[in-house]
């Protein structure tokens, strides 16, 4: 095999892996929006193929020998940056059995419909055996990728596609969380000490919201945030999320009635994520430079617009006229 059809056979592995990813993802966003409730079964079998069909590609031989073999002192920055997310991925799908690959396919699959099921009636039971079944799959996998260290860790350094966290060390996330935890609480204190008493009326005064006008509203100020609805849709799911890529994302949110602002900090929370997607590189669609950098990162966009941006006085002053258009009551003023 020549060096350039080396690299032509990582780059076609790289595309298929993305393509196939992102059909996954439409799979999830139609299960939670528009798929009907009987639809589970046929739902969770499509999902666990596309799944298994993911992991023999990481996995596979053709793979292996490209990335063993292709000669990087010849290829320029973005395609050493290919080669090495796939050699990655390659090393860590071929160290697990096909057959637990797969198993844990169907696990996460079959959860997820399970987890709707105890959402809607609030009984955990009905999720639990799936959720026992999906850790020890996991602690299983971990021991083959890397018997001598901590299964989560493990885990966290070794996850692939959209819920991976490469090159982040567990180390740096517990100087973040320890910095927190040392911090945040001598902060709580001295606002439960505050003698400032702080609104909270201000929407649950004049509820009920409906449902469609919220949403009404929330899409106005999405409009208003220069939303590009050619590449984005909107709709309500039983917890918010938003898929997709630099041409096609599907954001959700959900609705309280005795409270906009609920829905509407899931809104801006999932805004955040369609920015990360739209600002993708479209030039680089279907390689590792145009797939979401992990869930790190992705949160850190949309914590930004939920609330470094979204809870900020300038944003609602921006905001609030919006608001008060399609729920006048809430022009009153709350001391």
């Amino acid at each position: 095999m020549t060096q350039k059809s080396n690299y032509e056979t990582i780059v076609d592995h790289a595309e298929r892996l993305h393509n196939l990813e992102q059909t996954d993802h439409i799979l999830r966003w139609d299960s939670d929006v528009m798929m009907p409730p009987g639809g589970a079964p046929g739902r969770s079998a499509q999902r666990a193929t596309l799944s298994k069909t993911m992991n023999d590609l990481r996995a596979s031989e053709s793979l292996g020998v490209a990335v063993e073999r292709v000669d990087e002192t010849s290829l320029n920055d973005t395609q050493q940056s290919v080669v090495r997310e796939l050699r990655r991925e390659h090393r860590i799908a071929s160290s697990v059995p096909a057959d637990l690959n797969e198993r844990i396919a169907e696990i996460n699959a079959d959860a997820h419909e399970a987890w709707k099921k105890a959402k809607k009636h609030n009984d955990w039971s009905q999720f639990a055996p799936a959720f026992e079944e999906h850790i020890e799959a996991r602690k299983e996998w971990a021991a083959h990728v890397d018997p001598d260290n901590d299964p989560y860790e493990v885990l966290w350094k070794n996850k692939l596609g959209y819920t991976s966290q490469p090159y982040i060390d567990l180390e740096t996330v517990n100087e973040v969380f320890n910095r927190l935890r040392k911090e945040i609480p001598p902060l709580i204190a001295d606002v439960k000490a505050s003698d400032t008493e702080i609104a909270t009326s201000a929407f649950t005064a004049n509820g009920p919201y409906e449902k469609a006008k919220q949403q009404a509203a929330f899409r106005d100020v999405l409009d208003a945030l220069g939303m590009d609805w050619d590449r984005a849709r909107f709709d309500t799911a039983p917890h918010p999320f938003s898929y997709g890529n630099a041409y096609d994302v599907r954001l959700t949110t959900r609705f309280d009635e005795s409270n906009p602002i609920s829905g509407f900090s899931a809104t801006m929370h999932e805004f955040g994520h369609t920015t990360y997607h739209h600002g993708l590189p479209q030039e680089h669609y279907g390689t590792p430079l145009a797939r979401a950098r992990g869930l790190t990162i992705h949160g850190s966009q949309s914590g930004v617009w939920e609330n470094h941006i979204g809870r900020s006085e300038p944003f609602w002053e921006f905001v609030l006229p919006i608001f008060q258009k399609h729920f006048p009551k809430t022009k009153r003023r709350h001391r």
